[in-house]
């Protein structure tokens, strides 16, 4: 019986993928915690004006 050697290739494919993934999901993190700070604060800002109004 002969041995067969395989020779591992390295898939980058799938690891180029799941990096992607990851970057996109952290920059999407960011992008929503930095809109909860700012949003808050033009909220407050605009009910401030709305109430010094008349």
């Amino acid at each position: 019986m002969k041995l067969r050697k395989f020779k591992l290739k390295k898939n980058k494919n799938g690891a180029t993928l799941i990096e992607y993934v990851l970057i996109a999901s952290l920059l999407s993190l960011a992008l929503i915690g930095g809109y909860r700070a700012v949003g808050n604060g033009y909220i407050r800002i605009y009910n401030n004006v709305s109430n010094a109004l008349p």
